[in-house]
This record gives C-alpha cells, structure tokens and sequence, in this order.
C-alpha cells in the first residue's frame, strides 16, 4: 500500500504552506489528526474514494473490493432500471457507481437516468417556494433525508426538493448536462439561487451550489459566486455557519476554488479541531463515514492533505 509517511500519519498542521494558501491570515488553531487513520482501512465505497482521491493511497484488494461493492450495486437493480421504484434510492445508487467509476455510457446507467426523469414533473419543486406537495414516489423518506456531506434533513418541504436537487447532481456527475429534461432543470435551480424567496432555507442553497457544481459552465456563474458569498455572511466566529450544517456547508464550499470558499474554510478549522475524534474522524454512527469523507474532501481541496505517493 501506498501510504502517507509515518509522520504525517498522524498529525496534521492547520496550514502547512501558508504562503500556498495566499490568506496572510494566521489563527491559532490546534492540530488536526490525520484522517487517514480513519479511512486505512475501510471496506466501503467512502473508503475507496478517500484511499484513491485524496490520499493517492490505494489499499491492497481495493479494486477487487470495488468490483464487489459494483456487483452489489447492480444486483438490486429492478428491471425498469431504478432501485426500490424510488427516485432517491435510485440517485443514491448511480451516486456511488460514480465513485467507483462505473462507465457513465453503459445502458443500464442511461435506464436508471431515464427512469428517474420520466417519474414526474420536477418543475413544479423548483417553481413553487410554498410546496404544495406535488406527487413522489413512495421510496422517498417520510422523515429524514441523508445527503453527502452526512447532511440530515427532516423538514418535509427540503425533503421533496432536496430530493430533486439530488437526482439533478447525479445526472451531471454522470455528464448528461446536455438532456433536454436536465437543461429545463439547471436553469429552474438556477433562479432558486436568484430568487428572494428562497433565503429561509439555507440547505436548499447549498444543495443547489452542491448540483451546479458539477455544470462546467454554470459553476461559474454570477448566482453561484454570489450564494458562495451569501454563505459567508452566516458564518460565526466559531467558524460554525448559522443555519447550516457545519460538514454538508463544508463539503458544498471545497467543489469551488472560489477566494470566498477558501476563506470559509479556514475559518472552519476551529471548528473542525473541537469537533474531530481521536480516531481522526468526525460525527458518531450513521453519520460517521459520510461527515469524515465531507471533510476529508474539503481539507484535500484546499491544500491540506496532499497526497504522499501519486497513484
């Protein structure tokens, strides 16, 4: 196994090229511990993904292991392409065949994407910010919604639109930008971040930042820019953002390279000291892996761990 040196194994200096980080700001910020600890031996996709992305480390039997952990995938398939006959468990899934690289042309992908476009008009989640409800499949949670990030939503109006809002990632995570249904729903996602009415729900915000994300275009654009630095109106002194969920906010800011998203971050750190177990993870049970994986992949983006041994 490639793996990182044994100093850096175990701990990590908040800012180790200050100067790389170009903030001239220095705070006084305990030491993180290397959450590659946590993640050396993980047998889950979130184990693969942060051996292979973020610490250029790829354990021996991972490829086996993410051979097995596709096979599993695909078994639960039903025949008209989707998992469970739900739009979310279906997103869920393409989601983590994504991580493990699964090719985005193959005709079992474009059926599952398919499938989940045909269910319903998901205009009506974006144009109406009262929720009225529209109709959903019978797979969606009634009571918690679990998001990348370890984001836990409970409120029935972000549940329905968070929902959507996840369906739409995926597509573009697999590149299908360019569908016709896909484009009408960029840009209804879009005008969320434009539209007043929505300045109650920071969640619904950040799921948005975190779908356009992945758009090679509209990554860039004005409304993104301008919600990224929205988010940084809410951040406290504790580094913690108001309303918001500190992980989920977190792993939404490291997709951009924005000045804004790097100063947020750092910010963060403080935060992100308090809150880190020893272990070098973060949150306890369901929500373990998924906030150490959010956090993982923002300390990656902006420079704090980089890997020791290129793959």
């Amino acid at each position: 196994m490639g793996a990182p040196s044994q100093q850096s194994a175990m701990y990590l200096l908040p800012y180790p090229d200050e100067a790389e980080l170009e903030l001239g700001i220095r705070t006084n910020v305990p030491p993180l511990v290397n959450p590659w600890l946590y993640f050396k031996d993980r047998r889950t996709v979130a184990g693969i993904v942060a051996r292979r992305d973020m610490f250029g480390a790829i354990a021996k039997g991972d490829v086996a292991l993410g051979e097995r952990l596709e096979k599993g995938i695909w078994r639960k398939q039903r025949k008209d392409g989707s998992w469970g006959g739900s739009i979310w468990k279906t997103a869920v899934a393409l989601d983590g065949l994504v991580d493990l690289r699964v090719d985005a042309e193959g005709c079992r992908v474009r059926e599952a994407v398919d499938w989940m476009l045909s269910q319903q008009d998901l205009a009506r989640l974006f144009a109406d910010h009262l929720f009225t409800f529209p109709p959903i499949d019978d797979g969606l949670p009634e009571k918690e919604l679990r998001l990348p990030g370890g984001l836990r939503v409970r409120n029935r109006k972000c549940i329905v639109r968070i929902a959507a809002l996840t369906l739409l990632r995926v597509c573009l995570r697999l590149g299908f930008e360019k569908l016709d249904r896909v484009q009408h729903h960029l840009l209804l996602a879009t005008r969320v971040l434009s539209s007043p009415d929505h300045d109650d729900c920071a969640d619904c915000r950040e799921t948005v930042l975190l779908a356009l994300s992945h758009h090679p275009v509209i990554s860039r654009s004005g409304p993104v820019t301008a919600t990224l630095n929205w988010l940084g109106t809410l951040q406290k002194s504790n580094g913690e953002w108001r309303g918001c969920d500190l992980y989920h906010t977190l792993y939404t800011i490291a997709h951009f390279p924005e000045p804004s998203a790097r100063l947020q971050f750092q910010a963060a750190l403080r935060a992100l000291a308090e809150r880190q177990n020893r272990d070098g993870s973060w949150g306890r049970g369901t929500y373990q892996e998924a906030r150490t994986l959010a956090v993982t992949f923002a300390m990656h983006a902006f420079g704090l761990i980089q890997p020791d041994q290129p793959i």
